[in-house]
């Protein structure tokens, strides 16, 4: 048994090159490597169910009421999911996405892209009469002015995705996604 830690360590200290698809859209920089920036990432994403509510008495639930599985709050009022977001270093995020299950009219869906230093980049709300029974799509290019270019040196990014235990299962957030260029 002690043979499998080893292992493990062994496979995970292996550096790869950096792999670019033939589309020369997609640059994947594994870890330990030794490039940095942006290269060609056109968009990174993150799932709800990898959030943390900030108030950790807010009981939570996994649901695909509208098809594609997000998080909710069972109980509760509203609340936010913290949902943290790698984005390369360099990079100018020009648009941002919030896929969003909102079958309900008495509550709004939101998500906020913001950096550590609580700087709201940008916002998505749902309004109650776009409810739907399949995930709402909205995208915002509005970027907060000079606040544009992802500077990991001083700051980390995360996401805020709304969940209301008042609506429950009706309204959760699915996804979030960052466009860079």
């Amino acid at each position: 048994m002690r043979l499998f830690p080893l292992l493990l360590a062994a496979s995970l200290s292996l550096v790869v090159s950096p792999v670019q698809a033939q589309d020369n859209k997609v640059v994947v920089i594994p870890l330990n490597s030794v490039s940095s920036g942006p290269g060609d990432w056109k968009h990174v994403s993150v799932s709800s169910l990898g959030g943390i509510p900030r108030n950790s008495d807010i009981r939570t639930g996994v649901s695909e009421n509208c098809g594609d599985i997000g998080r909710y709050a069972e109980e509760g009022v509203f609340e936010y999911l913290t949902v943290p977001i790698q984005l390369p270093d360099g990079a100018t995020i020009i648009g941002f996405t919030g896929l969003i299950c909102d079958n309900t009219d008495l509550h709004a869906g939101k998500m906020m892209l913001m950096r550590s230093d609580f700087i709201e980049l940008a916002i998505i709300n749902t309004n109650g009469p776009e409810t739907s029974s399949t995930t709402l799509s909205k995208t915002t290019s509005v970027i907060k002015e000079g606040y544009e270019v992802v500077d990991n040196s001083k700051y980390s990014y995360f996401v805020y995705m709304a969940i209301s235990g008042a609506a429950g299962s009706a309204l959760y957030p699915v996804s979030a996604i960052v466009t860079l260029q």
